[in-house]
């Protein structure tokens, strides 16, 4: 968990707008709010973290309000990462 928690932080600090540390990063961070982040940045964002990961984002998901939302993020990561290694 933690490891992936920094990974992530990494991957969305490296990818915003504006200067983020990771301890700025929390669950209730929302990255178009918080972070600067636009539409291009939230689909590099995703093309990162999928490489990174080894995961591919539903595309129902992709168009979900939802995907700035970093405590929203985490849990679909773990979940992906978790139904990946089961299978």
């Amino acid at each position: 968990m933690f490891m992936l928690d920094e990974k992530l932080k990494d991957i969305i600090v490296k990818n915003a707008r504006i200067k983020v540390r990771i301890e700025d990063i929390i669950g209730a961070s929302d990255l178009i709010d918080n972070f600067g982040y636009d539409s291009v940045q939230l689909i590099q964002l995703v093309v990162d973290i999928e490489k990174e990961f080894g995961i591919e984002f539903d595309d129902e998901y992709l168009g979900s309000p939802t995907l700035t939302k970093y405590s929203v993020l985490q849990n679909y990561v773990k979940k992906e990462l978790k139904n990946k290694n089961e299978h």
